[in-house]
C-alpha cells in the first residue's frame, strides 16, 4: 500500500499506482514462492544485493522456473499494455495539485525508511509480544505463522540492528 501511495504521488494516477504496486506485490509473492518451492526458504531483506545475479543468469534460473518463464513474458507483456491503457484512460481525471503530490511522496517515503528501519510505531506493531510466533532462526516456518509480509517487514528490523563491542 505504501509503495502505491508513492506511485500515486508521482504520478497522481490512483488508478495506475494501484496496479503497478499489486503488480509489484505479485511479483514480490510469485519470487517467494518459487524460492520456498526450491529452496525451502523465503524470501529474505538479504536477497536484494544477489538480484543482479538472477538477471546476469537468467539461463540457470530458467531450469528452476521451467516454462513459467514463457508465461511469464507473457504476463509481463500483457501488463505492460494494460499500464498503457489505463495511462491514456486516467490522463482525463482529475490530478491533485503538485503540493498534495508532494505530501503523498513524503508521507510514503517517510512511512517506508521508518517501517524498514524498525522506528517507534511500527517496531512496536511487530514487536515479540504482537508476533511471539515469529523465530528469526526459523524464517520459514514463522512466515507460515505470521505471513511472508510480516515476517519480511520483521527480518528487515532484525537486520538493521548490529551488536555493541563489549
Amino acid at each position: 500500500l505504501l509503495l502505491s501511495v508513492l506511485i500515486y504521488g508521482f504520478t497522481g494516477r490512483p488508478l495506475l499506482s494501484l496496479v503497478l504496486g499489486g503488480g509489484f506485490l505479485r511479483m514480490v509473492f510469485g519470487v517467494n514462492a518459487l524460492k520456498e518451492l526450491n529452496m525451502g526458504e523465503p524470501l529474505m531483506p538479504g536477497d536484494l544485493v544477489l538480484g543482479h545475479q538472477v538477471l546476469h543468469n537468467m539461463g540457470f534460473f530458467a531450469h528452476y522456473t521451467g516454462h513459467r518463464l514463457v508465461l511469464l513474458l507473457l504476463a509481463a507483456l500483457v501488463f505492460v499494455a494494460v499500464l498503457l491503457v489505463i495511462w491514456r484512460v486516467e490522463r482525463r481525471w482529475f490530478q491533485p495539485r503538485w503540493m498534495a503530490r508532494v505530501g503523498w511522496v513524503l508521507l510514503s517515503l517517510l512511512s517506508l525508511v521508518t517501517l524498514y528501519r524498525g522506528t517507534v510505531p511500527w517496531r512496536d506493531a511487530y514487536a515479540d509480544g504482537v508476533m511471539s510466533d515469529f523465530h528469526a532462526w526459523a524464517p520459514l516456518d514463522s512466515g507460515k505463522q505470521v505471513g511472508f509480509m510480516a515476517g519480511l517487514v520483521r527480518m528487515s528490523q532484525l537486520f538493521q540492528r548490529r551488536s555493541r563491542p563489549t
